[in-house]
């Protein structure tokens, strides 16, 4: 089953997040949606129309603990893959699962998984530091050669040969590089935070008073935590975060190969691996 539509999209992920804020309130778990769907909530009190995921950030030191309670906290449906549980994934950052349903993006398509919410890490950063510059830069570098390496798309040109040299690193390896990294100023006290994973290069680095204490935002017909100072964010990252898009460029940021909200990724796996598809 490929046929999907967006707004079924956005209704089992609304359902997911509803969920998720529930577990992170009950087990004060604090966190912050970000990015697009931080966005949407101030812009559209809601999804952005076109938009077809959803953002979350938690400190350190909330995320390691999350991640050290998931399986005890989470319903059942539910679960939390990243490197660590997960062989030769393609990201480094948390990803909340609905085990119940299955998905697999086109640029990676025997990286079988549930429909998800992405969780990322934020973390200490000095913005004066040219050490902490530098390892935003590796860290890149590190996330570029694992999506080559574990992408199953044939790349051409330049690409090709980075393809080639990423297939023969062990990607394993590259995520510990990079969770040393991220992790080394856990213990420090900085004004700045940082989403070294995500999409928006240095404009994702952050006062920590801009997220401050968690506020609620309307988002659809419930309430979820974003940063307290939502226009410094929002144009720190989006510049005239109001206007919309040119009609060409609102398009849906991935793509899915196979998607089907009724089977579990692990009933897929096993009936494809049975049948030698996988």
């Amino acid at each position: 089953m490929s046929d999907y539509s967006l707004d079924e999209i956005h209704g089992r992920l609304l359902m997911m997040a509803k969920d998720f804020h529930n577990i992170c309130v009950k087990n004060n778990i604090r966190y912050y949606i970000v990015g697009g769907t931080f966005l949407g909530a101030v812009r559209h009190h809601g999804f952005i129309p076109w938009d077809d995921d959803m953002d979350i950030g938690i400190p350190r030191k909330d995320y390691d603990r999350l991640v050290a309670i998931s399986k005890s906290v989470f319903p059942s449906k539910y679960e939390l893959k990243f490197y660590k549980t997960t062989k030769d994934s393609p990201i480094h950052y948390a990803k909340f699962i609905d085990s119940s349903t299955t998905l697999i993006e086109k640029e990676y398509k025997n990286y079988v998984e549930g429909l998800y919410i992405d969780i990322f890490p934020l973390d200490n950063y000095d913005n004066d530091s040219i050490l902490d510059a530098l390892t935003r830069k590796i860290v890149l570098i590190c996330q570029g050669f694992i999506s080559c390496h574990c992408t199953t798309n044939k790349k051409t040109g330049l690409k090709r040969i980075i393809q080639v040299v990423s297939s023969l690193i062990n990607v394993r390896m590259l995520h510990e590089i990079q969770e040393h990294l991220i992790i080394r100023k856990r213990k420090y006290h900085t004004e700045h935070i940082i989403n070294y994973l995500g999409a928006w290069g240095k404009r994702e680095i952050q006062l920590k008073k801009t997220l401050g204490k968690p506020k609620l935002y309307k988002f659809e017909d419930t309430w979820l935590y974003g940063p307290s100072d939502y226009d410094k964010y929002l144009s720190s990252v989006y510049g005239e975060y109001m206007e919309l898009p040119p009609k060409e460029k609102r398009k849906c940021t991935h793509q899915y190969y196979y998607v089907d909200f009724n089977k579990s990724y692990k009933e897929y796996q096993k009936e494809n691996i049975k049948n030698k598809r996988i």
